[in-house]
């Protein structure tokens, strides 16, 4: 992790952990996470997350470092980002450089929150990439024989 406002969010999170503040991490969580017709349904569930969980979570965030395992990963691997999701891009071309097959998809208009925040989009992304692995699967299948 190199970006320094990513740390200081993570580091948050360690602290309202450490203090006992789930009710409020989990209300922040549901609010940038959540359509607000979802809010109240999503803060309910992450009111469940259990402190010590959260913490441990955060703080191997911190260090957890798996950049020179990358080119290893041989199957496709789908990166989708948010275009106005600028502190992440970095980490985004990281992976585009490093993974051997991978596809980078950019979704206009969204922040980090692309499953909650750009569902149909993202479900078509998804769709295309699925798609297109089995169609280059029946190709190989077809050339083997």
């Amino acid at each position: 992790m190199h970006d320094v406002r990513l740390k200081a969010r993570i580091s948050l999170g360690i602290v309202l952990t450490k203090l006992g503040a789930m009710r409020t991490l989990a209300f922040g969580l549901a609010w940038s996470n959540s359509e607000r017709k979802m809010f109240w349904e999503t803060f309910r569930d992450a009111k469940r997350g259990i402190s010590k969980n959260a913490e441990q979570y955060y703080r191997y965030s911190l260090k957890y470092n798996c950049t020179d395992e990358l080119p290893a990963i041989k199957h496709p691997v789908l990166l989708v980002y948010g275009e106005k999701d600028k502190g992440f891009h970095s980490y985004g071309q990281l992976l585009h450089q490093l993974l051997p097959q991978n596809e980078l998809v950019v979704i206009s208009n969204v922040k980090h929150q692309i499953p909650s925040k750009a569902a149909a989009t993202f479900h078509n992304v998804i769709t295309q990439f699925i798609n297109k692995r089995l169609k280059e699967l029946e190709l190989h299948s077809t050339t083997d024989k």
